[in-house]
């Protein structure tokens, strides 16, 4: 379901990804699972400190809120 300029990340891409970013990095990395409640379980159960899963979100004004929240 790629479309050119359209890009998603398996989960198999974020678990080598949480490899690569230290527990103490500065960031904190919010990943909208949306829908993909295995990606949003296996997710939670890394426990990885900046890695934020969210599930589906079904109003606009949440991830603006949660954008705010971390500035």
């Amino acid at each position: 379901m790629d479309k050119k300029g359209d890009q998603q990340i398996g989960i198999g891409a974020f678990t080598e990804l949480l490899k690569k970013i230290p527990p103490n990095d500065p960031i904190d990395y919010y990943v909208l699972c949306g829908k993909n409640e295995q990606m949003y379980k296996q997710l939670q159960n890394e426990n990885h400190p900046r890695f934020i899963p969210l599930p589906y979100i079904s109003s606009r004004q949440e991830p603006i809120e949660i954008t705010f929240l971390n500035l």
